[in-house]
């Protein structure tokens, strides 16, 4: 039987890198054959604010529609509901322990190093306010990490 698996993805704001990563997910997942719940969230309550222009404009050219995302705070229940926390940076995995404590901190780890053999701690930077080719770097990078944890969740789960 399949498990249900709820994967989020955190990072500061909610309006940049955790949307796309949200994004990537879905569709790059779908093309696995695997079905999670994704969803992304942030460690700032910013209010329920519309993704980066720049972030809409990479995904929306990879067939990715992130238009209707409203960026918001990671929740407990959310968190306690969720069976994988993927983050972009160290800080991010030390306000979860902060806020939620060790049990919730025990399922979150770097995007870069969940499921990666040779993890070096490498965090994706937040590109909020830098230029398109900042963005079109992290969206890559993004796309990377999530293609390789779907192999990864793909041939954990055969």
């Amino acid at each position: 039987m399949f498990k249900r698996n709820n994967i989020i993805f955190l990072c500061t704001g909610n309006s940049c890198r955790s949307p796309m990563a949200e994004g990537i997910a879905r569709k790059v997942f779908t093309q696995y054959g695997l079905k999670y719940d994704i969803s992304s969230y942030g460690t700032l309550n910013i209010g329920a604010n519309p993704p980066a222009e720049y972030a809409i404009e990479l995904c929306n050219a990879e067939n990715i529609d992130i238009t209707h995302h409203r960026s918001q705070q990671l929740s407990l229940p959310a968190a306690e509901n969720a069976d994988l926390i993927l983050v972009m940076e160290h800080a991010h995995l030390n306000w979860i322990e902060q806020n939620f404590g060790r049990d919730i901190s025990a399922k979150a780890f770097l995007i870069t190093e969940y499921g990666n053999p040779h993890p070096i701690g490498e965090e994706i930077p937040d590109p909020i306010g830098k230029s398109i080719n900042m963005y079109r770097e992290i969206f890559n990078m993004l796309k990377i990490e999530i293609e390789r944890i779907a192999r990864y969740e793909f041939t954990r789960n055969d």
